[in-house]
C-alpha cells in the first residue's frame, strides 16, 4: 500500500515563518519557495533571516538550448541549477541585482 504524501500547503504559516528565519543559506531560501504555492507566497525578504550571505551568484554561460540556467556561488563554490523558462535562447545580463534578458540577434 502506497503512503499518502503530506500536503505541505497545510503547514501553519507562523511555523513556516519561524522556519524561514532559521535558514542561513540563500539556496535554502530559494528552495523553500519551490515547495508549493503557499510557501512561495511566504518567501519574502521580511519572513527570512536578513543575515543571509550576500555574496554574488554568477550566472554561467548557457550550455544548451533550454530553460535551466546555472549560477555559481562565490560564497561556497556551489553551482545552483535554476529553471527560468523566460530565459530560453535569450542573452542574460545583470544590472544592479536584476537579471536582464534580451533577444539574441542572428
Amino acid at each position: 500500500m502506497a503512503q499518502k504524501m503530506p500536503d505541505w500547503s497545510k503547514v501553519p504559516l507562523d511555523l513556516l515563518v519561524s522556519i524561514g528565519r532559521c535558514l542561513n543559506l540563500i539556496e535554502d531560501y530559494l528552495n523553500f519557495g519551490c515547495v508549493c504555492k503557499s510557501w512561495h507566497s511566504l518567501a519574502t525578504k521580511n519572513n527570512f533571516n536578513n543575515d543571509l550571505s550576500r555574496a554574488p551568484w554568477l550566472l554561467l554561460a548557457e550550455e544548451e538550448d533550454n530553460e535551466v540556467r546555472k549560477f555559481f556561488s562565490l560564497y561556497n563554490d556551489m553551482i545552483l541549477n535554476k529553471r527560468i523558462p523566460k530565459v530560453r535562447r535569450k542573452r542574460c545580463l545583470e544590472s544592479m541585482g536584476w537579471l536582464v534578458t534580451g533577444r539574441r540577434r542572428g
